[in-house]
């Protein structure tokens, strides 16, 4: 579905999330697609260019630091010189931390949360669009976070951060529509991999109680993995999402679909 497209994945090296960067990544080259990997991570990035290169893959890891303009801009001019053209762009890279509340977040914190989440993929929609719409079809598939459709506690600053991202999906997809460019946004929920929660829960015990409230909460019987957010990613910049743009796919399970309190008197 996706041969010889030209696709840009940011935190394509990272864990994070289940790993549904990287699992993205996979996924395009395994359709077919020149993927440019883009991490701060150099070791793992570097690690994943060489396995899909010996798979007979066509990857390129390039370092890429989301709050520095000048990584960014690099990325795009590397993907061209390599490549000669872009056709698709993932920005799923992030970066979170426990915050405590508003009052209590250091200024500092919230500056590198916005830098990364909100100007980071910003800046890296800004240089990519001028690539992306030489292309007959193009597509953006930002990713965000239920921290931006609910209020949660210990995340104001990555909620917020997040919620311009789907602002932000609007505006591209409104002012570049007429050049042949889709902008959609997936929003994870709990997406953790096994390997990851246990470790959590291996590090910190408490998280256990955490985990099992959030269980009672998701409407299917499981939590979320790296697949699941790469494969709605992978349909928005599909072929069969051609006449979809602006829009938003929440991929959680059915946590913030409901009334709290059912969860609770239902025992689920």
């Amino acid at each position: 579905m996706f041969k010889d497209k030209v696709v840009i994945v940011t935190g394509a090296a990272g864990a994070n999330a289940g790993g549904s960067g990287r699992i993205t990544a996979y996924k395009f080259v395994e359709q077919g697609a020149k993927v440019v990997l883009v991490d701060i991570n150099d070791q793992v990035g570097k690690a994943v260019e060489e396995d899909m290169l010996s798979k007979g893959f066509d990857a390129m890891f390039v370092h890429c630091d989301l709050s520095q303009e000048e990584d960014i801009k690099n990325v795009i001019s590397e993907t061209i010189n390599k490549y000669g053209k872009l056709d698709i762009l993932v920005n799923s890279a992030y970066f979170s931390i426990q915050e405590g509340n508003v009052a209590d977040i250091a200024t500092n914190d919230l500056d590198r949360i916005f830098a990364i989440n909100a100007r980071g993929h910003f800046l890296f929609c800004k240089y990519a669009i001028p690539e992306l719409i030489k292309q007959e079809h193009s597509a953006i598939v930002n990713l965000s976070s239920i921290s931006a459709i609910t209020g949660e506690l210990g995340y104001a600053a990555y909620g917020a951060a997040k919620s311009a991202v789907l602002s932000l999906t609007r505006s591209v997809a409104t002012q570049y529509g007429r050049c042949g460019l889709r902008c959609n946004t997936v929003i994870p929920g709990l997406i953790l991999s096994d390997e990851m929660l246990n470790a959590i829960i291996q590090q910190m015990p408490e998280m256990k109680a955490n985990f099992d409230m959030l269980d009672k909460h998701i409407l299917l019987n499981r939590h979320g993995n790296g697949n699941d957010v790469a494969n709605a990613i992978l349909f928005f910049a599909s072929d069969n999402a051609s006449y979809i743009t602006g829009q938003t796919l929440v991929v959680d399970g059915g946590i913030t679909k409901h009334n709290p309190t059912w969860a609770d008197q239902m025992g689920l």
